[in-house]
């Protein structure tokens, strides 16, 4: 989801548009849906952004440094179903343990 809001706040920039409007909102209580609302708020105010950039300037703020933001990015982008291997990640995750982001 956040590859697409990056790229519609590109295209939108690229078209001369002055805003985006979202529709059934979801509360930010929720740290997927917060997420998203970072994004959104992100590249619409810097539509040409990279995905790293947002990260690093960003998301390390609110999500204890740049390796945790890159790390719960990576949790909630991934298509991974296999529960022993979210399992894992979560632990790592917990523990500050991993070298590198998994896809």
């Amino acid at each position: 989801m956040l590859e697409t809001i990056r790229y519609t706040g590109q295209r939108a920039f690229e078209e001369g548009l002055t805003g985006i409007e979202i529709m059934g909102e979801v509360s930010p209580n929720s740290p997927p849906n917060e997420l998203n609302y970072l994004a959104f708020e992100e590249f619409c105010w810097h539509p040409t952004r990279s995905m790293d950039d947002f990260v690093e300037t960003r998301l390390g703020r609110f999500y204890g440094g740049r390796e945790l933001a890159r790390r719960y990015v990576s949790a909630v982008s991934s298509d991974e179903k296999e529960p022993q291997v979210l399992i894992r990640r979560y632990g790592e995750a917990q523990s500050g343990e991993g070298s590198a982001p998994h896809r």
